[in-house]
Order: C-alpha cells, then sequence, then structure tokens
C-alpha cells in the first residue's frame, strides 16, 4: 500500500528513506540559484541540485523538471533584444542592427524587468536550457524535452486576471504595494513570455 508524506523542508536538508523511482521538480529549479546574476554561480548551483537528486533516484530512475527558462541567447540578450532578434537566425541569414527604438525598448524591460522580479521573488533567477544541461552533465542525460511558451501564457494570464478580481481583498491581506508589485510583475512576465523572451521548458532526465 503505498503511503504519502508532506515535508517542510529545505532540499539541501533532504534525507530519503531509501531510493526514488522517479522526481518531479515544477518550478523549483529557478529558486535553486538565488538572484546571482553569474552564469558560473548558477551552473553549479543546478548541479548541486541534480547532484543530489542523483543520490536520491535509483539506478536509471527519471528527474522531471518544468522550468521558467529565459531564452537560448541568455538572460541579458532576452531582456534587451528585439523579439525579432531572440528567434533562432535562419541558415545564411543575418541578424538587422540595432536602432534607437530597439535599445530604448532593452532599457525600458532590464527597468521593469528586474525590479519587478526582485520584489516578487527575490531569492529567485531563471535559467536556461543550455544551463540546466551543462549542470546535469555526467549525471543525466535528457530523455524528453520541449517548450510550451502558451502554457505559460495562459497560467500568467490567468493569475493576473484573478489578481485584478480580488485586488481589494489582497490589499487586505498583504497591503496594496505587495498587490501592486504582484500584478505589475505579472504583466511584465506575460508580455515577455508573448515575446518569446522566456517559455516553459519541460525536461525528462535519466540518471546514468
Amino acid at each position: 500500500m503505498c503511503s504519502t508524506q508532506v515535508r517542510v523542508e529545505n532540499w539541501f536538508d533532504h534525507e530519503a528513506g531509501g531510493p526514488y523511482d522517479a522526481i518531479t521538480a515544477i518550478e523549483v529549479i529557478e529558486h535553486c540559484a538565488g538572484n546571482t546574476m553569474w552564469r558560473t554561480q548558477r551552473v553549479a548551483r543546478y548541479r548541486e541540485f541534480f547532484r543530489r537528486c542523483h543520490s536520491w533516484l535509483r539506478p536509471a530512475g527519471r528527474l522531471s523538471v518544468q522550468a521558467n527558462a529565459w531564452n537560448e541567447r541568455g538572460w541579458l540578450a532576452s531582456l534587451v533584444l528585439p523579439p525579432q532578434q531572440l528567434a533562432p537566425a535562419r541558415s545564411g541569414g543575418t541578424r538587422e542592427g540595432l536602432g534607437l527604438k530597439d535599445i530604448l525598448g532593452g532599457v525600458k524591460n532590464v527597468r521593469e524587468g528586474l525590479p519587478a522580479s526582485r520584489k516578487v521573488y527575490p531569492e529567485c533567477f531563471l535559467p536556461t536550457r543550455g544551463e540546466l544541461i551543462e549542470a546535469s552533465r555526467g549525471l543525466f542525460g535528457v530523455v524528453e524535452e520541449r517548450s510550451d511558451p502558451d502554457d505559460g501564457v495562459a497560467t500568467v494570464r490567468s493569475w493576473w486576471e484573478k489578481a485584478e478580481a480580488n485586488r481589494v481583498r489582497g490589499a487586505e491581506l498583504i497591503g496594496e504595494s505587495a498587490v501592486s508589485d504582484i500584478i505589475r510583475e505579472q504583466k511584465t512576465a506575460l508580455r515577455f513570455l508573448r515575446e518569446g523572451r522566456f517559455t516553459v521548458v519541460r525536461m525528462v532526465f535519466e540518471k546514468l
């Protein structure tokens, strides 16, 4: 007979009672690296997460990860480049240069994106798909992966609409300033998803 346990604990403190067949981590990895902007530090912290999951799994056990992830060009390019330059370049094609409007748009994205996320998720930073693959190397192989930005759009739009509809009650519970920060972050996230600046990645890893 299977049993279910609910534990409120830091993943650093978790001790498995025995090997797991599988681990599912939904929007966990974004919180593993803190808010560091340095890629090497993020990858090292992601690797610690993968190392621990590796130790908890049976041979050939699987780890399923869902994460919000920056465009493959990295967090800074994802923020400052215009949407048409975030799409993969066509074979033999060239990318257009940046105009003044593009530069001003990039500055706006940095000014809106980073403060909004820092206030709502102060210890969180999105990875890229490439960073997760690099961090898992030698521990896991990737057996399945996909990008589902439309799912992200639908989810964030629903959150935003519900936050707006319950704004008064929210202000009573956590204060108007906090509610405004949440709504501002959700509006920014929704635009970023639609512009391809970040996406929802779903990856299945198998223990090596």
